[in-house]
């Protein structure tokens, strides 16, 4: 692969992303730069892990993720299961998937000095801020480049993006709360501060998982938030619920 300049690529995505007022302008620069160092696809997500298996929304996404499927949240873990990786590093890594085996499912394995790469690879970069693990950016492609300033080209840029596409999402979403949370949000957001998982919590309220996904985004939106983690600390300090 013929490496570009990393540092005019960084700076001219971060500029063009930085500037950008839509969703989609945000995507066509992160697209851009992606693809000068191998990257076919991306997708940028808010994470947390009060959430079963951490993601808790897709805000931009391209390129096949899943197989030919609709990407959707349930859909993009079942296909890269890599992400909870996320838990045992705060920093940037690279990862490789492999054909499928006998079992028919791919294999997946983080990326070691001196491993070979597989049919595809990629890198996934963790987005901390106030309330702990808040975001997470993957990329990935046939071929990529794994240099170190392309590796820390592609931080950067990652987490301007992430940054970038919330605030485009939620504009005011940090500068006041939207209401007094439902009893059923309430009484979801209680069980999850509690350390319960949405599988456990589906359980205990005998609803779906789905609803327990789409309960806690209602109560992040009501209460101004973009984490659950923040939710619930602005719903203890609003006395929603207990500590």
């Amino acid at each position: 692969m013929l490496m570009p300049n990393v540092p005019e690529a960084m700076f001219h995505a971060l500029a063009r992303i930085d500037s950008a007022e839509s969703v989609e302008a945000v995507g066509a620069a992160f697209k851009a730069f992606a693809n000068l160092f191998g990257y076919d696809r991306y997708i940028v997500c808010s994470a947390s892990t009060f959430t079963d298996d951490m993601i808790e929304e897709i805000y931009l996404v391209e390129g096949d993720w899943t197989d030919g499927q609709d990407v959707d949240r349930d859909t993009y873990l079942l296909h890269c299961p890599i992400t909870r990786h996320l838990l045992s590093t705060d920093h940037p890594f690279i990862w490789s998937k492999s054909h499928a085996g006998d079992d028919g499912k791919p294999k997946y394995w983080i990326v070691r000095s001196g491993c070979r790469f597989g049919e595809v690879n990629g890198i996934q970069i963790p987005v901390f801020g106030r309330s702990g693990l808040e975001g997470a950016i993957s990329l990935a492609g046939r071929t990529i480049d794994v240099h170190r300033e392309a590796i820390l080209a592609a931080r950067v840029v990652a987490e301007t993006a992430y940054w970038r596409l919330r605030h485009i999402l939620y504009p005011s979403i940090t500068e006041h709360a939207k209401g007094v949370l439902t009893p059923r949000e309430r009484e979801v957001l209680s069980l999850t501060a509690l350390g319960k998982r949405q599988s456990e919590i589906a359980v205990i309220l005998s609803v779906s998982e789905r609803t327990v996904e789409n309960t806690l985004r209602a109560a992040r939106l009501r209460l101004g938030t973009t984490t659950t983690a923040h939710a619930i600390v602005t719903a203890v300090k609003n006395r929603e619920i207990k500590a």
